[in-house]
C-alpha cells in the first residue's frame, strides 16, 4: 500500500520515486486532499414559522483552492400532531440550490413524525463557505428535532 501511495505522490509531482521530498508529500496532500464539516443539534431554529426561511442547522467549510464541489447531505425528524406541509432545502453562502428543495407533511395519527432530507453538490471556489440547512412555511405546530449536516469538499482531478 505505501508503495502504491509513494509511486502516485511520484506521478502527480513529476517526480522520480528517489527524489520525493516531505515538500512533494505536503503538496499533493493539500491539493487533493478532501476537507469535511459536521453538525448535529436538536435545533433552535432561527426565523419565525411559516416564514421563508428558518434556519435549523448550519455550518462552515473552508475549500483550500478553487477548483471543487461540496457535497452536501441534511436531514431532521420532524413531528406534528396538526396538518402541515413544509418544505427542507441546502443554500450554500446564502444562495438556495433550488435542487435541494424537498417537500415533506407530518399529521395526525400514523403521520405524526417524518423526516426532511435532502442533498446537493455545488462547485465553489477557494475560500470560506457557509452551508445552511432551512426550513420553509413550517407551522409553529410541527416541531424539529435531530438534524444532522454534512459537507464534504472534494477537489477537482488535476
Amino acid at each position: 500500500m505505501i508503495v502504491a501511495v509513494v509511486a502516485l505522490i511520484a506521478a502527480l509531482t513529476g517526480t522520480a520515486v528517489a527524489a520525493l521530498t516531505t515538500g512533494d508529500v505536503v503538496r499533493v496532500v493539500k491539493k487533493y486532499a478532501t476537507r469535511s464539516a459536521h453538525s448535529t443539534a436538536d435545533p433552535a431554529l432561527t426565523g419565525t414559522p411559516g416564514s421563508s426561511p428558518e434556519v435549523a442547522l448550519a455550518t462552515e467549510i473552508t475549500a483550500p483552492r478553487k477548483g471543487g464541489f461540496l457535497h452536501v447531505t441534511a436531514s431532521s425528524d420532524t413531528f406534528g400532531t396538526i396538518a402541515d406541509s413544509f418544505s427542507c432545502q441546502i443554500a450554500v453562502d446564502g444562495t438556495l440550490d433550488s435542487g435541494s428543495f424537498r417537500t415533506t407533511e407530518v399529521g395526525p395519527g400514523e403521520d405524526a413524525e417524518d423526516n426532511c432530507g435532502t442533498n446537493t453538490v455545488t462547485k465553489v471556489g477557494s475560500g470560506s463557505h457557509t452551508v445552511q440547512f432551512q426550513y420553509v412555511n413550517r407551522a409553529s405546530s410541527t416541531t424539529v428535532g435531530t438534524t444532522t449536516l454534512d459537507v464534504l469538499w472534494v477537489p477537482l482531478a488535476g
